[in-house]
């Protein structure tokens, strides 16, 4: 009788840790770890992880401090510009749109994919697909934004 529900406990453990690894490994659609897969945000990440730190300098010294995103009052746009290209680079810049570029078709391309939610399961139960995608990349919307339109602006 022992044997038997010593085996039953293995198995159970063992079934538990096969799901656990087949959630964490981005295998169950519909989990976030799926989401973060198919859309290969981890190539986006890599990329765009160097030049966080440009950002909130780019604020300081071009942005209005409380002005809503406002630039400040006789930034051109060649300061915007020549800052951008001694800081990130045209090279850098320009890989890091193809990669978000390449996102965003891999995003529309999931969520065309049935069912069309816009939400995922996750550990913590059901997150928003945008929330995810920010909180993997770890910064806010506008600062993600605000880093693609820099380089925008050098490879204009």
């Amino acid at each position: 009788m022992t044997t038997v529900i010593i085996t039953l406990c293995l198995c159970s453990s063992f079934t538990a840790s096969l799901g656990f690894g087949a959630f964490s490994q981005g295998v169950i659609p519909g989990t976030e770890p799926h989401y973060l897969k198919v859309i290969q945000l981890d190539r986006a990440k890599k990329v765009f992880d160097p030049i966080k730190p440009v950002i909130p300098e780019f604020k300081d010294k071009f942005m209005e401090p409380n002005g809503g995103g406002q630039k400040k009052e006789g930034v051109t746009r060649e300061d915007v510009k020549s800052f951008v290209e001694e800081k990130i680079g045209k090279e850098k810049c320009g890989l890091i749109l193809r990669e978000i570029n390449e996102v965003k078709k891999l995003i529309e391309i999931e969520s065309d994919i049935p069912p069309r939610t816009s939400t995922v399961f996750s550990l913590s139960g059901n997150k928003e697909k945008n929330d995810i995608f920010y909180d993997y990349m770890n910064v806010t919307e506008k600062d993600f934004e605000l880093g693609s339109e820099m380089c925008h602006l050098i490879k204009s």
